[in-house]
C-alpha cells in the first residue's frame, strides 16, 4: 500500500476521533474525553497515528504474499503501552480506540497485494501494558499461533514452485564434504560476507523467526523471501518473489520469473549486490 494510502487510514481514524466527541449525543462518552483541552486532543490524535502507522510497518515484515495462496497475516496483534499512557484510553475512549485501530487495519490488509475476502483472516488488535515501556512508548507485536503451520507449509511450497523434475531424471548426489558454490555479498560497494553453498536451493531475503531463509539481506525493503537461487547440474537460476524489483545485471525481473545466471554476474535487490564465485 502507498504511503498516502496509510495517511488515509490514519487520517480516517483522527476523523472517526473528532467526529465522536463533537456529536451532540453524549450520553455514553467519557467524561474525560468530552473535556479534553485541545492540546491533550492533539496528543491523542498523534497516539493513535503512530500506532496505525506501527500496525502498518510491523504487517509490511510479517505478512506473506507467496504464489497460490491467499495472503498470510497474524491471526492478532498486541499494542503494548506504557502504564500512564494506557490509563488514559479508559471506559468508552478506550473502545473507541480499540475499535478504530481494528477498522484501520482491516483496511490496512485489504489494500495489501494478496489480499483474498474469502481465506485472508483479518487480524484483530489488543491494547496491553508494558511497564518496561519508556513514558509514551509503544510496542507492537503479533500473533501466529496455529496460523504458522500454514506459514511453514507455505514455505515449502514456494520452494518448489519452478521445480518439475521428470520422472526418469537421475538424482545427483553431491559430496557433502565441500560447498557447491561460494555466495558473495556486496553492500554501497563493500563486501558484507561470503556465504558457502551446500544445498541445491537457497532462500534469499529478510526472513523471520517463522520463516528463517538461507541468506539474510537485513533490510526493510527486502522481502521475507525475496528470491530463490537454484543450481541444477552446472546451471544457476534465480526466482523473484519480492514486492521490490529484483535485477540482473541491471535488467530487472518480473516476479515469479525464472531467469538463468552465470557466475560473477550481478544479481541487485535493493542496495545489495549477490554473486556466485563457482
Amino acid at each position: 500500500m502507498q504511503k498516502t494510502s496509510i495517511w488515509n487510514v490514519v487520517k480516517d481514524a483522527v476523523e472517526r476521533l473528532r467526529m465522536w466527541i463533537d456529536r451532540t449525543d453524549h450520553d455514553d462518552l467519557d467524561d474525560t474525553l468530552q473535556s479534553l483541552p485541545p492540546a491533550r486532543l492533539r496528543e491523542r490524535e498523534q497516539m493513535v497515528k503512530r500506532i496505525v502507522f506501527a500496525i502498518a510497518d510491523r504487517l509490511d515484515r510479517e505478512a506473506a504474499a507467496l504464489p497460490g495462496r491467499a495472503l498470510l497475516v497474524p491471526p492478532s496483534i498486541s499494542v503494548y503501552l506504557d502504564p500512564d499512557e494506557n490509563l488514559r484510553w479508559i471506559n468508552q475512549a478506550r473502545r473507541w480506540l480499540i475499535e478504530g485501530i481494528n477498522e484501520s487495519t482491516a483496511q490496512r490488509v485489504r489494500d495489501m497485494p494478496g489480499f483474498d475476502s474469502g481465506r485472508t483472516q483479518i487480524p484483530r488488535v489488543e491494547l496491553r501494558e508494558d511497564t518496561t515501556l519508556a513514558l509514551g512508548a509503544i510496542r507492537v507485536e503479533p500473533a501466529w499461533g496455529a496460523a504458522e503451520e500454514a506459514l511453514n507449509s507455505a514455505n515449502t511450497d514456494l520452494t518448489e514452485t519452478y521445480v518439475y523434475p521428470s520422472d526418469d531424471e537421475p538424482t545427483i548426489v553431491e559430496d557433502s564434504q565441500h560447498p557447491l558454490y561460494q555466495l558473495e555479498v556486496w553492500r554501497s560497494g563493500l563486501r558484507c560476507s561470503r556465504k558457502p553453498i551446500n544445498q541445491a536451493q537457497v532462500l534469499i531475503g529478510r526472513g523471520t523467526c517463522a520463516k528463517p531463509v538461507d541468506v539474510t539481506l537485513a533490510d526493510p525493503r527486502v522481502s521475507r523471501v525475496h528470491a530463490r537461487l537454484d543450481r541444477e547440474r552446472n546451471d544457476y537460476w534465480i526466482t523473484s518473489f519480492g514486492k521490490n524489483r529484483l535485477r540482473v545485471h541491471g535488467r530487472p525481473l518480473q516476479i515469479r520469473h525464472r531467469t538463468r545466471i552465470k557466475p560473477g554476474e550481478p544479481i541487485e535487490i535493493c542496495d545489495f549486490t549477490l554473486r556466485i564465485a563457482a
